[in-house]
């Protein structure tokens, strides 16, 4: 063969292109459409040949695809319409032999059974399903649902037991505490309940909990579900949806006191972007509930949760410890009288505190300024000691600890005597003022503090 006669001379692009798509449906049009019998059966001998022609039918389709289970589903339902009960059976049982974890095989097998009232049978199926899948939470509530229905409620309690032993999740539990509910047993439901909550702490199975005691207007027992949740899941778990529910179950109970507590704490638990709802709803709760004093205390709470904040993020940035503090003494002195006595102690805790958490963190930078806004947290806390706790010893203490500090850490801070002492001066302890000049004067060798020194000397005469 010359194979110059083979060569393509013209290969330029076709006019009319063929797609995919028309080859498609040319196929679709030259394939055989498979045309349905319409059978008029006449006589018996008509009906046993269909009967035999379905049947291969069906059996040569179980042949092609043995693990296909809704072949199997078709043959049984058909042959439940020729009335043959024996054969249905029959052919469910090879399928649920070739898989017996197909659901769907397994509930047509027993809604077959039922719908021929055989109870019995139907009860055996379910039996042998939940002991071969006890996982499918399907065929357990199908079996509770028989059993109640027949009014045996002591097999129906017997199968809900079986069911939550499994622990798969929460549907066991809820649907026992349905059953139990609709016998009235209302104990029985709360044991159950106890028991969820144990065995499935999660947030929904609480709010199912608490809904329960609710709709039965047990208020103590709907409490004791929310500080149950508090107590048995992580703080992670708890969103701030679960505390503005805890609160509005406290107000509408005019629990108010009780309500303004909890808010408190949540707000001081959550971080604040993940409480602006929460504190929003706060604001109106004092809005309703408070004095203006108390509506204060709530603006002063958002303050203190934001600076708690920016410290955690930046704790060597003193203009933050400074400010906070600066907020905790304003609040005193714009608190009414009797507030201010009757809180006292309260709020020298509270800022003593701020003081101490605010030294202990020392800068770990040299820079000079860091050093010294540092060093002036100690004198505002020796003042704050002095004028408003009015504890002259312990401002002293502290004192003879910065002081000590400084020498540790070899570095002259000449102000801190002269600070010290003009606090003695003010206790008019002469001697210990003498004292502290003359350790400054020869461990520092200031010409300042030795002019101090003889200013004092000359206006004692």
């Amino acid at each position: 063969m010359n194979s110059k006669k083979l060569q393509v001379k013209n290969k330029s692009a076709a006019a009319v292109q063929i797609t995919a798509e028309q080859l498609i449906n040319e196929a679709l049009e030259l394939e055989e459409v498979e045309k349905k019998v319409n059978y008029n059966l006449i006589d018996e001998d008509e009906l046993n040949e269909y009967r035999i022609t379905k049947r291969k039918e069906f059996e040569d389709n179980i042949r092609k695809r043995r693990y296909l289970m809704s072949t199997y589903i078709k043959y049984a339902l058909w042959e439940i319409q020729q009335k043959d009960l024996a054969r249905c059976r029959s052919i469910f049982e090879r399928a649920l032999n070739t898989d017996y974890t197909n659901k769907n095989v397994w509930l047509k097998y027993i809604d077959v059974e039922l719908s021929n009232k055989n109870i019995n049978s139907a009860r055996n199926l379910l039996e042998r399903v939940v002991l071969l899948l006890p996982m499918e939470n399907i065929f357990w509530k199908k079996y509770a649902h028989l059993e109640e229905l027949l009014n045996n409620y002591v097999n129906t309690r017997n199968i809900y037991e079986r069911w939550v032993e499994w622990k798969i999740d929460e549907t066991s539990f809820l649907c026992y505490i349905n059953f139990e509910e609709r016998c009235k047993e209302i104990k029985r439901c709360r044991e159950i309940f106890e028991r969820l909550i144990v065995t499935i702490p999660k947030l929904e199975c609480f709010y199912k909990f608490i809904k329960f005691e609710k709709k039965y207007k047990n208020i103590d027992r709907a409490r004791a579900c929310f500080e149950k949740c508090i107590e048995l899941l992580p703080s992670s778990f708890l969103d701030e949806q679960f505390y503005i529910y805890f609160c509005q179950f406290e107000e509408e109970n005019h629990e108010y006191e009780r309500c303004r507590q909890i808010y408190i704490e949540c707000l001081k638990r959550l971080p604040k972007e993940k409480s602006k709802i929460l504190y929003q709803n706060f604001l109106q709760f004092q809005k309703k509930y408070s004095t203006n004093e108390e509506l204060n205390q709530t603006l002063l709470l958002k303050e203190r949760i934001k600076y708690e904040a920016e410290i955690k993020k930046h704790p060597q940035d003193y203009d933050i410890w400074f400010n906070y503090i600066k907020l905790e003494e304003l609040n005193i002195s714009a608190s009414s009288i009797d507030n201010i006595i009757t809180n006292k102690d309260k709020n020298i805790i509270r800022i003593r505190d701020l003081y101490e958490r605010a030294i202990s963190v020392v800068p770990s930078i040299n820079s000079k300024k860091c050093w010294k806004r540092y060093i002036y947290l100690w004198y505002n806390y020796c003042i704050f000691e002095e004028m408003y706790a009015e504890n002259i010893d312990r401002a002293r203490e502290i004192y003879k600890k910065l002081i000590k500090f400084v020498n540790k850490h070899n570095f002259t801070f000449k102000k801190i005597f002269s600070l010290y002492a003009n606090f003695e001066i003010r206790q008019m302890n002469i001697e210990k003022v003498r004292n502290i000049f003359n350790y400054a004067i020869e461990n520092i060798k200031s010409e300042k503090l030795y002019e101090q020194y003889c200013n004092m000397e000359l206006k004692l005469g």
